[in-house]
């Protein structure tokens, strides 16, 4: 699956000097995971003026999204979390709307 490609201009946006966070899963969806990581790295770029000054983190699944931003050893390396990236496809079972409401949950109450 190819997605388009779109022009990033910071105009008045900066975070130079900032590290900043990003964090994906990587064993479900991963052609789409693959392709949004990349254009959210590419649009970090152009704030931060510096790829060294963006973290990135790998998680098996959803759930392991919200752990990176608690976790004391991610969370003291980086100013700010700028995204969490996960993609959830439904299925025919009810699993789909209990993983998204309890992810949706806590990076609700991780951004209080």
């Amino acid at each position: 699956m190819e997605l388009t490609t779109h022009t990033f201009s910071p105009r008045q946006i900066s975070a130079k000097g900032f590290k900043l966070g990003l964090v994906t899963t990587t064993q479900w969806n991963d052609e789409i995971t693959v392709n949004l990581y990349r254009y959210a790295y590419k649009a970090l770029s152009c704030l931060v003026a510096s790829g060294q000054n963006i973290h990135s983190w790998k998680v098996p699944g959803c759930f392991g999204l919200i752990y990176v931003a608690y976790n004391p050893c991610h969370r003291n390396s980086i100013d700010c979390h700028y995204g969490f990236i996960g993609t959830m496809i439904k299925g025919e079972i009810k699993h789909f709307e209990y993983v998204c409401e309890a992810v949706s949950q806590d990076i609700n109450q991780y951004q209080i």
